[in-house]
């Protein structure tokens, strides 16, 4: 974006962005956990955009969904094993936050295509 503009950016229409960056602290160095980017168009998005987008984060979720399972796991064998799992479990929660961000942006597209 340019410094100082205050008029619609002409060409691609823009989006809204928010995100959400998780850092954690390992022996003083900080280190990037995870970054979501959530989305919602400033203009009214077609139709096969809409189903592109939808297909796009299913997969998304599907992953997702894999990715805590297997965190989930880890968690329960640090435990189990008498292992430090403090890292783990916040990995595991981060991972969960991302998910329901795609659950709302999945929830919005099919709001969208009903609409």
């Amino acid at each position: 974006m340019r410094p100082g503009a205050t008029g619609p950016i002409e060409g691609d229409p823009y989006v809204y962005l928010d995100g959400i960056v998780l850092k954690r602290s390992w022996a003083g160095e900080v280190r990037l956990i995870a970054v979501q980017a959530s989305w919602s168009p400033a203009l009214v998005m077609d139709r096969s955009a809409l189903q592109q987008r939808l297909a796009e984060t299913e997969d998304q979720i599907a992953n997702g969904e894999r990715q805590i399972a297997q965190q989930r796991k880890l968690v329960v064998e640090l435990d189990a094993d008498g292992h430090p799992a403090a890292h783990a479990k916040y990995l595991l929660a981060g991972l969960e936050l991302l998910q329901a961000a795609r659950r709302d942006s999945r929830k919005w597209l099919l709001k969208q295509l009903k609409g």
